[in-house]
């Protein structure tokens, strides 16, 4: 059986969306299965199951001659992008991401008339957004479940110590960029009790991170004494944080 997995960035791209590409590949290979890694953009090749991994289930619109070839078809988005248009406030994108929202729901359903099409989500609450924004009903199969052990860099050495002043601390890890909508942040900050704090751990998406440098981009996003910032930070030290209870469980 020939899987092909598409995926709008390349693997080699320091993001949650592309470490989960690599780990299912390897899951279904040892399933059995031969799996091709291909970008949307890639001349379309049949196959007997097609993932259409990120992008928010917007893959569906510029991957439609590879689903027309495919047997059956995942759609795995991460997020909705309804969801997330929501949290966004009041971005120059946001006008765009709305329509775009609306139009995704009526193609994944119509999608999902046509073919043997399953929609996963990556965790409960994004199983509920798809099922609110969407109208479909995914499989969840929640991704959080690969902890590794992290290298004594001097980054995990200054978490450790923030995490000594607090009785309970959080971690935010991942690349920033305005979508990801300080505001949000800010509210998540406010609500949590007292002794609980919130680390951001972050470096600028490779489009914003000019900007920052700049200072056309205020950097740390937002301020708010239950949050820490640790700054901008290389795009390899925040890939060795990633899924790392093993920070926050001692």
């Amino acid at each position: 059986m020939r899987a092909v997995l598409l995926n709008p960035k390349p693997l080699t791209f320091p993001g949650g969306g592309e470490r989960y590409a690599l780990l299912l590949k390897s899951l279904l290979e040892r399933c059995g299965l031969m799996v091709a890694i291909r970008s949307p953009w890639d001349e379309p090749e049949p196959s007997d199951l097609l993932i259409l991994n990120g992008g928010q289930g917007t893959l569906i619109w510029s991957a439609g001659a590879w689903v027309r070839g495919a047997d059956k078809v995942w759609v795995i988005p991460h997020e909705s992008l309804r969801s997330a248009t929501r949290l966004t406030g009041l971005h120059w994108r946001r006008p765009t991401d709305e329509v775009l929202a609306y139009g995704l729901s009526a193609a994944l359903r119509s999608a999902a008339r046509r073919k043997s099409l399953t929609l996963i989500a990556v965790s409960r609450a994004n199983a509920a957004e798809m099922r609110r924004d969407l109208g479909l009903e995914p499989v969840c199969i929640p991704n959080g479940v690969w902890l590794p052990e992290p290298r004594e860099t001097p980054l995990v050495k200054q978490i450790r110590r923030r995490k000594a002043d607090h009785d309970l601390m959080g971690a935010i890890i991942a690349r920033w960029d305005p979508v990801k909508n300080p505001g949000f942040m800010a509210r998540l900050a406010q609500a949590m009790p007292e002794g609980v704090g919130l680390l951001l751990i972050s470096s600028p998406d490779s489009f914003y991170a000019p900007l920052t440098r700049y200072k056309l981009m205020p950097w740390p996003p937002f301020q708010h004494p239950g949050v820490e910032g640790l700054g901008e930070q290389k795009p390899d030290e925040l890939l060795d944080l990633q899924n790392g209870p093993w920070i926050w469980g001692q």
